[in-house]
């Protein structure tokens, strides 16, 4: 391994320096054997009761639903997390960790284990951006918070993960290899959370001491992987996106056509027999497309994106051509559940998968981002202090935050490229919001 100088950043990544981090451990060695051995004696060290009791704490509200979790890999990696937390970062009443309790009073520990104690003892559960791989043999990590980068040896996930994952992690500055190594769990986290997440600790370490704060994170990285809170997909009138196409029988075809050109709130387009819906969205304001209609043949096919606008075109279509038409049938497709399935959160997309979101669906989800992006620079966000993106941009402060928003969509989008579903591009935000200043490019982040 390489000698890292005094001054320079420490590779486990926590953005300090590396004098101030892991210096004082890196000297020590451990081998597999001995990270066995002293993980044996941690958990010797606490009863039941105890083990049950932090359990508890650590997995707070969730804990009803441990039991339910029907994967047992998934339950493995909780487990895994939950115990390493408990070893290094959970602390009793004296505010000491069981690794510095164990290390203080079992005078019979090799000189393997103790080294395993301070590495652990030195480590934190951290948010990271996967920035390289290199399949079989190791991850590049960059801490998100602080921004100190990490080449860690690693076999098995390095084969799991893909640059632009998000991760939370623990990496002992030297682990059995000699290298930055993983311990304890990587909890892979949802993208399109990252500037919650940023937010969320930069308060949290604002408002914590730094033992409160790293005992903190762990659950706080748990939960979110647990159960990650996903917001609902809406249109412009605030109904639930669900891709709706209404069928009737064309029993009139001239009559029907008539009807439709004379219909005020219907737009035709050029000679072909299809019709355009526009309206008010309520919270939009300015026109939307409420509906897009064209006859085929015998069949009038109308295509919205929710089923409210579904029932409203169908209405006003009886409504207006009466019996040059008869209903026949509805169908819905959920775009939620096809992203879902198109972007499995423990694994990756098959090409089987990927079909989920092809044709209206599709089409219906990039309407749905084009839209919900255009809305969004206009629209107040908690983590600009209440004001918009686009207000925001013209306050010093806030403009950093800006650009780090538009640049976790740029690495949503990317992903998206990479993995063939479907994405929106945010490029044009930089120079629409008066950021070209801070705009570093997608080669500049390393991803």
């Amino acid at each position: 391994m390489a000698k890292i100088g005094r001054n320079e950043p420490c590779p486990c990544g926590s953005g300090r320096k590396y004098k101030k981090c892991c210096l004082a451990t890196a000297a020590g060695a451990y081998t597999t054997a001995d990270r066995l051995s002293t993980l044996e004696r941690l958990l010797d060290w606490v009863d039941e009761d105890e083990l049950e009791g932090s359990r508890e704490r650590f997995w707070g509200d969730l804990l009803p639903l441990r039991d339910k979790y029907p994967n047992p890999i998934l339950r493995d990696m909780a487990e895994c997390v939950f115990q390493w937390w408990l070893f290094f970062d959970a602390r009793n009443g004296a505010g000491v960790t069981l690794a510095e309790h164990l290390l203080a009073h079992a005078r019979d520990l090799r000189a393997g284990e103790r080294s395993y104690l301070e590495m652990g003892r030195a480590s934190a559960m951290l948010l990271y951006d996967i920035i390289a791989v290199e399949p079989g043999e190791s991850v590049t990590v960059r801490n998100v918070l602080d921004g100190g980068e990490t080449r860690v040896r690693e076999r098995s996930a390095s084969r799991a993960v893909r640059p632009w994952d998000l991760v939370a992690a623990r990496v002992f500055a030297r682990g059995a290899s000699g290298f930055p190594e993983f311990d304890g769990g990587i909890l892979p986290l949802p993208s399109h959370l990252r500037s919650w997440l940023i937010m969320g600790l930069e308060k949290a370490r604002a408002e914590l001491d730094g033992a409160d704060f790293r005992t903190s994170l762990a659950p706080f990285f748990f939960e979110v992987w647990f159960n990650p809170k996903k917001p609902t997909l809406v249109n412009h009138d605030g109904d639930r996106l669900l891709f709706t196409t209404t069928y009737f029988d064309v029993l009139d075809e001239a009559k029907l056509a008539a009807a439709l050109d004379h219909a005020s709130e219907l737009h035709r387009d050029d000679d072909a027999e299809c019709w355009r819906w526009v309206g008010s969205g309520g919270q939009q304001a300015g026109e939307v497309v409420i509906a897009s209609m064209r006859i085929e043949g015998a069949r009038l096919e109308i295509q919205t994106n929710s089923r409210e606008r579904g029932e409203r075109a169908r209405t006003l279509v009886e409504g207006l051509a009466g019996e040059a038409v008869r209903y026949r049938v509805t169908k819905h497709e959920d775009v939620e559940r096809g992203m879902s399935e198109a972007s499995p959160r423990h694994g990756r997309a098959s090409a089987a998968q990927s079909e989920a979101l092809d044709g209206p669906a599709r089409e219906a989800l990039a309407l749905f981002y084009r839209e919900h992006y255009e809305r969004w620079v206009d629209e107040p966000i908690p983590m600009l202090d209440g004001q918009t993106p686009r207000a925001a941009a013209k306050v010093e402060a806030l403009r950093p935050r800006v650009a780090r928003m538009i640049e976790d969509l740029e690495v949503m989008y990317e992903r998206a490229v990479a993995e063939g579903t479907v994405g929106y591009d945010p490029e044009w935000m930089w120079a629409a919001l008066g950021l070209e200043d801070l705009a570093r490019g997608r080669e500049g982040r390393n991803i």
